[in-house]
């Protein structure tokens, strides 16, 4: 839906038809005054940048993306900050024809090379359940299911801001009205604060290991930390900050390959 409103707007951004859709994008949200809506809408104008660009769809989380970079230690952020290798590297891994999609055919394909293997299905997905000795299915990963939805127009899986058409429909007389009308409700785990713990700042996460590591600002971290602990309603990007921020202190701090090798079952080789 994002992909949608921003692709049209890019076409006229004075189109008070698109932006008036903005708030359909988070029904879940509960701050949708006057102030939230104008907020959204200056937002999203702002986000349009080049929409020629074959990473339009994704500029939002690029530029989201890039503000973990503001809590590095200030000589690294001048080397990453205005670094465009990443975007560069995707643009060139583009194919082709891909000029000839349209607008949601380009946002889908960035996110399944992009997203869903290496996240969606491995962190979230296999990793998660594998721990708790569950093997996922994914229906709807199919191949033949895939192949299928790829052949269907678009204005049948996305009818202006309702999602899932067809599968609505499909399944309209087996399911409940009211979950068929049911907004979305997008999955988001406490990641923030779970990792907030006197454990974990004990053993990953403290002055004396981010200081050594040298990597990022203490001083700006420790605050982010305490706003964490006394403030519950944080934003997206505070979330995201302070999850990468840990995740990446962890790895620095773990000796990878030994601790693989030490965990590693000691089989005994029988010649049969």
């Amino acid at each position: 839906k994002e992909t949608l409103i921003r692709s049209n707007l890019g076409k006229n951004k004075n189109s008070s038809k698109w932006l008036e859709y903005l708030p359909s994008l988070y029904p879940y949200l509960n701050q949708y005054n006057s102030r939230y809506i104008n907020f959204l809408k200056a937002f999203y104008l702002k986000s349009l940048g080049n929409p020629h660009s074959p990473l339009f769809s994704h500029q939002i989380r690029i530029s989201n993306g890039k503000n973990v970079l503001k809590f590095l230690k200030k000589d690294l952020q001048s080397e990453f900050i205005d670094n465009k290798d990443y975007e560069d590297s995707l643009i060139n891994w583009i194919p082709k024809k891909f000029n000839k999609f349209s607008p949601l055919q380009k946002a889908q394909y960035i996110e399944m090379k992009t997203l869903l293997s290496g996240y969606l299905l491995s962190s979230q997905g296999d990793r998660m359940s594998m721990a708790h000795s569950i093997e996922g299915r994914y229906p709807f990963l199919d191949h033949n299911v895939v192949e299928l939805f790829t052949k269907i127009p678009e204005n049948l899986k996305l009818r202006k801001m309702n999602e899932k058409f067809i599968l609505k429909k499909a399944f309209s007389k087996n399911i409940p009205n009211k979950i068929i009308k049911r907004p979305k409700q997008p999955y988001r785990a406490p990641e923030a604060l779970s990792l907030i713990s006197n454990k974990m700042q004990r053993k990953y996460f403290n002055e004396d290991i981010v200081r050594s590591q040298n990597f990022f600002d203490w001083d700006m971290i420790s605050k982010l930390s305490s706003k964490i602990q006394k403030n519950k309603n944080i934003s997206f990007n505070e979330n995201f900050i302070f999850v990468n921020a840990v995740a990446t202190t962890i790895f620095k701090s773990v000796n990878w390959r030994d601790s693989i090798i030490k965990d590693m079952p000691n089989f005994k080789i029988i010649r049969i």
